[in-house]
Order: C-alpha cells, then structure tokens, then sequence
C-alpha cells in the first residue's frame, strides 16, 4: 500500500500514478517523487520555484531541463558581450560620420577662402 500525496487515500502501486516535483524546503530546492491518485491531485501540486521544470513529470532523457546557474551565467555573459559590441558598432558609426562632417566643413571653409 502506498498513500497518495495531497489526499492521502491508500492506494495499490497499480492504483498510483508517480510524478516528480520540485519543492523549496527551508533553503534548499528538492525533487520529490509524489503518488497521485487522479488528475485533481496533480492539479493541487504547489508549482515549482522558477529555474525548474514547472509541472509535475515522469522524467526522463526527453524531458528539456532548464538552464543551470553556470549556463545561465555563460548565456548572460554573451549577452553582455555582444551589447558591448554593439554599442563599439554604433560609437564607431559616430564616429565616422563625425569625421565626414568634418572633411565637408574643411572643404566649405577652403571654398569660402
């Protein structure tokens, strides 16, 4: 016999069905393995804290992870980088320009002589 997790009804093994959920407890974020005995019960789930999968699920290789603290340190990092770059691009394309202003100017300034 096993109990189900949110309403505690006894169940065969045959009876449950098993899902993995992750829950804060204290300062830790654990996956728990929980017996549900219908749809309801996985309804009433408390919902994932962020950066984990966000419902109930069986596991498995096919199930898309979300990113890590170190991935999702890499990918902020990148995009930082390439802010950055973009941001040279556009002090670059100022800069240019401003030199173009000055060269028409010189050659105003030659004319008027």
């Amino acid at each position: 016999m096993v109990g189900c997790s949110v309403f505690g009804r006894n169940l065969i093994y045959k009876q449950t069905n098993q899902f993995w959920n992750s829950l804060k407890v204290g300062t830790d974020v654990l996956s728990l393995l929980v017996n549900l005995c219908s749809k309801e019960c996985e309804s009433k789930l408390p919902k994932p804290p962020e950066n984990y999968i966000q419902f109930p699920h069986k596991g498995g290789a096919d199930l898309k992870q979300p990113l890590n603290e170190d991935e999702l340190f890499e990918l902020e990092m990148r995009n930082h980088d390439d802010s950055q770059n973009e941001n040279l691009k556009v002090i670059e394309i100022a800069e240019k320009q401003q030199f173009s202003i000055l060269k028409l100017m010189r050659r105003v300034w030659k004319n008027v002589e």
